[in-house]
């Protein structure tokens, strides 16, 4: 029996390994009552908190690749730049890293950010959350709440002629790509395999209107596909990962337009 078991895994790792399907799981929560701020051409900020690839061994350790890391945040600022160009967006982008996390924000503040966005996802996202949290249209009265307060943004770090953006974007993508040994060694424990590769990734994604720090629409997914390594791959993780993002021009009349 364990021989066939064996045999039905090593089956289904060879046919993984011809596949390549999307599997998508985005939890995304958004105020209702968002009023659309300079709707035209919105003044966006964009904070890449970190992009971070890394290379998993077959022993599970994971190393933080310095190539795959720039290249894959090269290509998130060349997939802003497209986003920017189909929506009419004013935009800057700020890529932080941990190498200068507080360059363009206070530590304090991204504690703050920090327990704010778990708290939405214990009450909102999470398998484990509050009881109130379950019904989706609580999810909508919880983000009504949610806040990181007024000068989030250093003032140094504020668009070049020193105005307040009219929202900011956060992102944090990490990512891990198996090495051939693992996806073997994963496939045969009953792990799955996509194209050829192992991926686990973490992704978060939450706009914040800057006058006030209100967080109103957030995005948590750690099972989004694409090679963020190659461009069309990023591309695709950032569409997916903003799935229903209000200033997108498409989504735009589903919110009323805020009175100059």
């Amino acid at each position: 029996m364990p021989k066939i078991i064996n045999l039905l895994k090593i089956s289904a790792f060879v046919t993984a390994l011809s596949l390549s399907p999307a599997s998508i799981s985005a939890k995304v929560v958004a105020r209702q009552d968002i009023e659309i701020i300079n709707a035209d051409n919105p003044n966006i900020t964009f904070l890449i908190r970190d992009v971070i690839v890394s290379k998993s061994s077959s022993s599970n350790i994971e190393i933080v690749n310095g190539d795959w890391t720039e290249l894959a945040t090269n290509n998130a600022a060349a997939s802003i730049n497209s986003l920017a160009q189909v929506n009419d967006w004013q935009y800057d982008i700020k890529s932080i890293g941990y190498t200068q996390p507080n360059l363009f924000v206070d530590s304090a503040k991204w504690h703050l950010f920090d327990a704010v966005k778990a708290t939405i996802n214990v009450t909102s996202m999470s398998k484990d959350r509050l009881p109130t949290g379950r019904d989706p249209e609580n999810w909508r009265n919880f983000l009504n709440i949610w806040t990181v307060g007024e000068g989030f943004l250093n003032k140094t770090s504020q668009v070049p002629d020193n105005k307040q953006p009219d929202y900011i974007v956060i992102f944090s993508i990490q990512d891990s790509y198996g090495s051939r040994s693992k996806l073997v060694n994963h496939a045969l424990t009953g792990g799955g395999v996509f194209g050829g590769s192992i991926s686990t990734s973490l992704n978060y994604a939450a706009l914040i209107e800057a006058r006030s720090g209100d967080i109103i629409w957030y995005n948590e997914d750690s099972n989004l596909d694409g090679d963020i390594r190659q461009q069309e791959g990023m591309s695709d993780r950032l569409k997916d990962l903003m799935r229903d993002f209000p200033l997108f021009k498409e989504n735009m009349h589903k919110y009323k337009v805020a009175t100059p």
